[in-house]
């Protein structure tokens, strides 16, 4: 009787077990057909540069003068027309409620090499948050501004005036003497 109950319990597990395998394998069929409709979507999601991520719409509006810019924001901005060396300048703003900047590109050969934000804020808009080796406070312009860089070379510069954060930002680098030479021209 003993060995009876055994057996009968032996194939029971055996029952339980198959069952659960087979169901398993079901699901599988199922994930691979859901899997398949789930990578067509990953790929047309997929970023240019191979990564997946939400799409964020770009805030900024190009302008075609520094004057449709100011008007768009509300405030004035001073730069330099031209910057030595650079035969391009793309000028945008970013107008929302809780949002309201001019940003200044001066580029070489298309690609964007100088960068100067200035909005309504309290707070670095600069958008760069590299760990730099070197930051010193130094005075231009009678504002207090914070200069950053590595090995002498500096590539951002912030500072806030009244009710106005500022920023330049120098792909290529730039000595202080020239950094600071371009900070007094921007208001």
């Amino acid at each position: 009787m003993m060995r009876k109950t055994a057996v009968f319990l032996l194939c029971m597990v055996i029952l339980v077990f198959s069952a659960a395998c087979g169901s398993t394998r079901g699901k599988n069929r199922d994930n691979t057909a859901e899997n398949g409709s789930q990578t067509e979507i990953d790929s047309a999601a997929r970023e240019k540069d191979g990564t997946l991520g939400a799409q964020i719409s770009n805030p900024f509006s190009d302008c075609d003068t520094i004057e449709e810019a100011c008007r768009q924001v509300g405030f004035d901005i001073t730069i330099p027309d031209k910057a030595a060396g650079y035969s391009e300048k793309k000028i945008q703003t970013a107008s929302k409620e809780d949002m309201k900047m001019i940003q200044v590109f001066y580029m070489f050969s298309g690609e964007e090499k100088i960068l100067i934000r200035k909005a309504v804020s309290s707070t670095d808009i600069s958008g760069d948050f590299t760990d730099y080796e070197e930051e010193d406070v130094v005075s231009a312009g009678g504002r207090d501004v914070t200069l950053k860089g590595n090995d002498g070379t500096k590539f951002l510069a912030v500072w806030t005036d009244k009710d106005y954060s500022y920023s330049v930002h120098v792909s290529d680098g730039m000595e202080s003497d020239s950094m600071m030479g371009l900070i007094e021209l921007i208001n």
